[in-house]
Order: C-alpha cells, then structure tokens, then sequence
C-alpha cells in the first residue's frame, strides 16, 4: 500500500510497489574482495579437476583438442566453430535458468554453478585452441 503523505520510498518498498521482486542474496551481507578472489581460486581448482578428467573423456592424452577438430572434420566445421557450439550450450542454459527464475536462477539436469564451470573451461579451452593454431 502507499502511503499518500510519503514521497519518498526506498528501493525496496519502491520494487514492491511497482511489482519487482526484490533481489536478495538471502543474507543481507556483501561480499568482500578477499572473499571473492577465495571463492574464485577454489573455482579455477575445480574447474582445473574437470578439465582434466572430462579432456581424458573426450580427447584422450595425445591430442587434448582431439575431439574438437574430430566433430569439426565430421560436420564440416573448424575447431572454432566447434567450440563455439559446445560453449554457447551451456551459455544458452544459464540464460534460461536466469530467464525462469531471475531471483535465483536454477537447473533441472544440473546446477548452475556446474553450467559456469563449464563455461570457465570452454573459455580457457578456446585459450588453447587459438594458442595451438598460433604456434
């Protein structure tokens, strides 16, 4: 409800007022620098496991970026082009889950976080490819 006498409402009480649920990260707290570059570090750790037991999976040892210039040759696409698929997938997941639930963003197969360490390893993937073709 408005209140007739007040003119000023504060973000909160506005975003209900106007219908936007309001953004809340369930504790009220903010993150810090140091905090995030923890978070972020654990992060590329992770993200640095999966690399390499997925790259076993689907490239083997000899040739990390096997399976990239594989499904390219069968398709009739570069590495690049590739990738580009692969990671745009998981891109397009996260876009749907941030579509379907903007407040919280979820995944039915998987979580989103899973979804963003994929990502982060397609990026650094990208890396090496791009790398490779340089040298």
């Amino acid at each position: 409800m408005r209140d007739a006498d007040k003119t000023y409402y504060t973000p909160k009480e506005f975003d209900v007022i106007i219908g936007n649920p309001p953004y809340n990260n369930n504790k009220g707290s903010k993150m810090n620098i140091q905090t995030r570059n923890e978070l972020f570090t654990g992060l590329l750790t992770e993200c640095t496991e999966i690399l390499s037991s997925k790259g076993l999976d689907y490239a083997g040892n000899e040739d990390a970026n096997r399976n990239f210039k594989e499904v390219g040759r069968t398709l009739g696409m570069t590495p690049f082009q590739t990738w580009a698929v692969y990671f745009n997938k998981h891109v397009d997941a996260v876009n749907n889950a941030i579509k379907n639930n903007p407040d919280n963003p979820k995944r039915h197969a998987e979580s989103v976080e899973e979804s963003l360490k994929d990502i982060i390893n397609y990026a650094g993937i990208l890396y090496t490819l791009i790398y490779e073709y340089n040298h």
